[in-house]
This record gives structure tokens, C-alpha cells and sequence, in this order.
């Protein structure tokens, strides 16, 4: 089973050998101006609950019966979870791969395999999509649906 310790090992492995703080939480606030909300920031997880966070995504994550659920739905709960996942940005660097990865794994240990190299051949489209996901006033969703679609559909 996946789980908390799993997902900051897919941190380290990607990042071990450029930052010495690869697989750790980062311990202060941040701030990222996104360009696709014209420099506005996302509200980015709490660091005094980031464990705790991501712990409980990742506890509705193995929660759900994933071969029992059709593959659209399963499409739009995985995507809503793995979206509240990159949206504790629990990192300095590198939440959207570590996110992706950890959502490739994961997937395929379910039985629904996922391309994670698409998902990575298209990280631009990704990361703005995940933004765009996340907005509180008016989420646009669809963007990032598609691209977990085509990336689900392409095995």
C-alpha cells in the first residue's frame, strides 16, 4: 500500500541528487505568483499540518474501490484527490512530478494503469491545468479531467 512514507520517497528518488532537503516537508509558507491567474498565488497547504494532510488524501485514496467504480467516475475522484494532494504543495520544488509520479504508482498498484510519461510530456499543460483546478471561486476543471482521461485511455 502506498502511503506518507512512499510519497516523500518518490521526492528524494527524483530530487536526491540536486537538493540535500530532497523527501522533506518544507517548513515555511509559500507563495507562487501563476501566471495563468495573471501572478495571483493558490492558498498552498498549512505547514503545520502538511503531514497531516497529505496522510489524509492519501487515506481517501486507499479507501476507495477503485475496480468497483466506472472509469469516468473513477477518473473525476482521482483527479479530485490528486489535485487536494498538489495542492498542499508540500515541497520547496518539485510537487507537480513528485505528485505526478506518485499518482502513476499509485494508480497502477490499483489496477488502473496510468501514463506518467505522458503526463511528464506534457508538464506545462499539466501544472497550469492543476492550477486552474484548484481556484476556490471558480474552478475550471475540465482541463485537467482531459488530460488524466488521455493519460488513463492511452494503455
Amino acid at each position: 500500500m502506498l502511503n506518507y512514507e512512499t510519497f516523500l520517497a518518490v521526492h528524494k528518488y527524483i530530487f536526491g541528487d540536486l537538493y540535500e532537503w530532497a523527501g522533506a516537508i518544507r517548513t515555511i509558507p509559500i507563495y507562487k505568483e501563476e501566471a495563468v491567474l495573471g501572478g495571483v498565488s493558490l492558498n498552498y497547504g498549512d505547514i503545520k499540518s502538511i503531514q497531516l494532510q497529505i496522510e489524509t488524501v492519501i487515506y481517501e485514496l486507499n479507501q476507495v474501490e477503485w475496480s468497483e467504480i466506472s472509469v469516468e467516475d473513477m477518473i473525476s475522484l482521482f483527479s479530485d484527490l490528486i489535485t487536494r494532494l498538489w495542492l498542499i504543495h508540500p515541497f520547496r520544488e518539485g510537487n507537480t512530478r513528485t505528485v505526478t509520479r506518485f499518482a502513476g504508482l499509485f494508480a497502477n498498484a490499483k489496477g488502473s494503469p496510468l501514463n506518467s510519461k505522458f503526463l511528464r510530456d506534457h508538464a506545462s499543460y499539466v501544472r497550469k491545468s492543476l492550477v486552474l483546478y484548484c481556484v476556490e471561486e471558480a474552478p475550471e476543471k475540465e482541463y485537467f479531467l482531459n488530460i488524466m482521461r488521455d493519460a488513463i485511455n492511452d494503455f
